[in-house]
């Protein structure tokens, strides 16, 4: 065979070895850049990412501190050991029985301070223990009364509910892919969440953070359920969330 044959040959070698490469390259990059959602998926992918952004817990002990013929002010009470949680002393807030916000208050280890009317009798109070947010103490500035007040826990209540702050912080940001990605929600794919409160009056919409609104042509799927909105104190809404994907 002559030189010229071979030539041809080792090019033709050469250049199926590149075609071949060329095909596996695409073959194995492609998915990255056209991988196809269903509908469905994209809902539960948004509403799974929606929860896990702002769904929060929040446990209330109930306290009941029991007094007999004392002034008002600042009180000292002894606290029931409840495992850890007044280790972080920053994550608890203190309710009265009609649910008022108690802000003069300090924990210090199983001793709570705080400044409130208490009857004779049983004084129910709530204390709230959220570890997503801080609460404000006053520090130990009052002074404390020379004798400590006997009380008990009650049973605890937890209450779940996207939480005012995260749901905030959420809709706040300035970019659309960034709220895309907050959600673990594909990058190349479009969404709305909103969320109405009372009376049908939206509180949160995603087109605030850029317009975007599906085309005629768009397969639009929506996904919409009632929940509860809720505040530090335990506060709850009922909220109307409806989230479009395509």
């Amino acid at each position: 065979m002559n030189k010229k044959g071979l030539s041809y040959i080792d090019w033709a070698i050469s250049f199926g070895i590149f075609v071949i490469s060329v095909i596996l390259l695409f073959v194995l990059i492609n998915p990255y850049f056209s991988q196809e959602y269903s509908n469905e998926y994209l809902l539960s992918l948004a509403k799974q990412g929606l929860e896990e952004s702002a769904y929060v817990e929040l446990s209330i002990f109930p306290l009941y501190v029991y007094f007999e013929d004392g002034e008002d002010g600042v009180q000292n009470a002894n606290l029931p050991v409840y495992d850890d949680l007044f280790s972080e002393t920053e994550s608890i807030g203190l309710i009265d029985s009609d649910y008022e916000v108690i802000e003069n208050y300090e924990i210090n280890g199983n001793k709570i301070s705080f400044d409130a009317s208490l009857s004779n009798g049983v004084n129910t109070f709530y204390i709230l223990y959220f570890n997503d947010v801080e609460y404000v103490q006053f520090g130990g500035d009052g002074a404390l009364c020379d004798q400590s007040l006997e009380c008990t826990f009650g049973i605890e209540e937890k209450r779940k509910a996207f939480f005012v702050d995260k749901l905030g912080t959420l809709f706040d940001f300035e970019s659309y892919n960034d709220f895309k990605m907050e959600l673990t929600y594909p990058l190349n794919k479009n969404i709305i969440i909103e969320v109405y409160g009372d009376g049908n009056i939206i509180l949160y919409n995603s087109s605030s953070i850029e317009n975007i609104e599906p085309t005629k042509s768009d397969n639009i799927y929506v996904l919409s359920w009632n929940d509860y909105l809720m505040d530090k104190f335990g506060n709850k809404e009922l909220i109307k969330i409806i989230i479009k994907v395509w």
